[in-house]
């Protein structure tokens, strides 16, 4: 408050006051004249002026993404309000499963139990009004998909007489997102790849013509929280053609003794196991 005290006024006379007002923002302020006679009357007058708050802004809140998910049970509330209209100061409630639990002058960490959906509030205070709510919801996930090799698919370390490979992958995930299958040949390059959005029952997946040689496979699950699970690998080995045998010694129809000595070439794209 302030006072300011003027003496010996003559009846009659018109009287300016002026008062320098401090504070943040707009204020409200009330001034009250009492004057007194030199008979000990009193008399009192008073004025004021009430500025309309203007209630905060509504916080954007950044991350987590609403009906999204987080792989860790300490993660970041991120978010952002613009400046308050009347330049009051003003904090940040959030507000978990719609109860207050802490007040904020700026991003936080967040401590939630995993495996659960959490519906979180921010609002901003200016000490007269909150804003409206700044709402998401998220789920916290932190466990991997679980992924394999399922029934129908082709044995590791098999020898394949055709030219494609087969796998049947399952996956158990409450969240999942995609799965996605590498192929590499024998120089360990990423031959080929197959990316589907993934189911919870079986995943087939086929690579097709392809040519002789030894490769190596595996897949790769996501869940929506971004948390990642990969098979064991698969050695395959594609051996469609038949060796290729030519004779030498003796000619065809040649005339021979006894005793004859063959004399023959054999090749085969994947090595040749024995001659009989």
């Amino acid at each position: 408050g302030a006072c300011r005290q003027v003496s010996n006024t003559s009846s009659g006379n018109l009287l300016n006051f002026t008062f320098n007002l401090t504070g943040t923002g707009l204020q409200a302020w009330t001034a009250t004249i009492t004057v007194n006679d030199t008979r000990g009357n009193v008399s009192k007058a008073i004025a004021s002026s009430t500025y309309p708050n203007v209630a905060p802004n509504t916080p954007t809140i950044i991350s987590p993404s609403n009906n999204g998910f987080v792989n860790s049970a300490n993660h970041s509330l991120t978010y952002s309000s613009g400046a308050d209209a009347d330049g009051d100061a003003v904090p940040h409630y959030i507000f978990f499963q719609a109860r207050l639990t802490q007040s904020l002058t700026g991003n936080t960490t967040m401590s939630l139990s995993d495996a659960v959906t959490n519906l979180i509030h921010v609002s901003a205070y200016d000490e007269a009004q909150f804003s409206a709510n700044a709402t998401v919801n998220y789920t916290v996930d932190t466990a991997k998909p679980v992924v394999g090799f399922g029934v129908g698919s082709d044995a590791n370390a098999s020898k394949i007489t055709r030219n494609y490979l087969h796998f049947n992958i399952t996956i158990n995930e409450t969240n999942v997102d995609n799965l996605t299958m590498f192929l590499f040949n024998s120089s360990n390059a990423i031959n080929r790849t197959i990316n589907v959005t993934a189911n919870l029952s079986s995943n087939n997946m086929t690579f097709l013509e392809l040519a002789e040689g030894t490769y190596t496979v595996y897949a790769t699950a996501r869940d929506l929280a971004g948390n990642i699970a990969n098979t064991e690998n698969r050695t395959e080995t594609v051996d469609v053609n038949a060796p290729n045998v030519t004779a030498v010694n003796p000619l065809d129809l040649e005339k021979t003794g006894v005793t004859v000595a063959f004399t023959y070439y054999v090749n085969d794209t994947l090595g040749v196991k024995n001659c009989d």
